[in-house]
């Protein structure tokens, strides 16, 4: 692909003058805005647009303990040795069917339906391992908004508005627990210049949103890697928030990377838990194509000022059919920029 081609480029001609990062990475804020859509690729469908913005402030003695306590009392997850911290989190998801023209049920289509949620998360990082639970509180149906704001962005961008949204899910409360562990499989070598890394993950979801197992590796190549505290882009749908601190020193990378989830519940697909609703049937297993670019700046190295760093990511996902009846894999793109200060 060309622009991957033009990032890798860009990363071999940054100076050799980038360092490794000074401080201790978890004595800094990390601030994250979130912004997954598919029109960024000429679609409008299915899983149509995601926002979320997450909190990670600076790790607590206190609350680092306790979070260490709570991951030994789970099994094969356990405690490490790293920073513990606890963040925040506040997001919306909105899913419609294909023909959003339609004012009547789309019965061979997916549901409409918004979920607007907060939460919690609690991470553990070592060198090469971050552990992430996430616990949100949401709802879905009217009450989440999701209607309103598809419409106030179409009606912004001169778009044909969505006539279906009377035939959302029903209001329901939903509680949800995610799980996460990412593993530096290949770490990149110490040092500057162009390096590689090799990084795992797995995780499960268990509520009355999701119920899924996941597992997939991500691939990537640039500069500093080996000082990127980071453990890959943030995600959405159905990923956790970029939670993770990284490095204060200029460099970036590429990555390209794929994930399994066996599915064993998806409102979103199955319809409202306590009642009748549209629905479609699902398919057991979801594989997900990533591919995209993050870079870092260290603002205020650059300026010799206290402005904060940043880190700005985008992501392109190709995801399998969900449900019987879908004709075609979805793409939406995704971008971020989170502030360390």
């Amino acid at each position: 692909m060309r622009w991957i081609a033009i990032v890798v480029l860009g990363f071999l001609a940054l100076p050799a003058v980038a360092l490794a990062q000074p401080v201790d990475p978890d004595s800094r804020w990390v601030v994250t805005g979130q912004f997954d859509n598919d029109l960024f690729l000429l679609a409008d469908r299915h899983y149509t647009q995601g926002t979320r913005f997450a909190v990670l402030p600076p790790e607590a003695p206190r609350s680092a303990g306790a979070i260490r306590r709570l991951f030994r009392k789970v099994p094969v997850v356990g405690a490490g040795a790293g920073g513990a911290r606890v963040g925040f989190v506040l997001g919306q998801s909105i899913f419609t069917p294909t023909d959003t023209a339609r004012t009547e049920v789309v019965e061979n289509d997916r549901p409409y339906a918004g979920w607007l949620y907060l939460g919690v998360s609690a991470t553990v990082r070592t060198d090469d391992r971050l552990d992430t639970f996430e616990a949100t509180l949401g709802v879905v149906g009217p009450a989440s908004l999701a209607g309103q704001a598809q419409t106030a962005v179409h009606r912004m961008r001169a778009f044909d508005l969505p006539q279906g949204w009377d035939n959302q899910l029903h209001n329901e409360l939903v509680p949800q627990l995610l799980f996460d562990r990412k593993v530096k499989l290949a770490p990149a070598a110490p040092g500057p210049g162009v390096r590689g890394e090799l990084i795992g993950n797995w995780g499960f979801a268990a509520g009355t949103a999701y119920v899924f197992a996941n597992a997939g590796i991500t691939a990537r190549l640039g500069w500093n890697v080996d000082t990127a505290h980071d453990f890959g882009p943030p995600r959405i749908e159905p990923s956790l928030a970029g939670y993770d601190p990284f490095p204060e020193a200029l460099g970036g990378y590429v990555f390209l990377g794929g994930g399994l989830t066996g599915v064993a519940r998806n409102m979103f697909l199955d319809g409202n838990t306590f009642a009748n609703s549209h629905r479609v049937e699902k398919l057991p297993v979801v594989l997900d194509l990533i591919g995209g670019a993050v870079l870092f700046v260290p603002v205020g190295r650059f300026t010799g000022t206290n402005l904060p760093s940043l880190r700005v990511a985008y992501t392109q996902t190709r995801r399998s059919r969900e449900f019987r009846g879908q004709t075609a894999p979805d793409r939406f793109a995704g971008l971020s920029l989170s502030v360390q200060f």
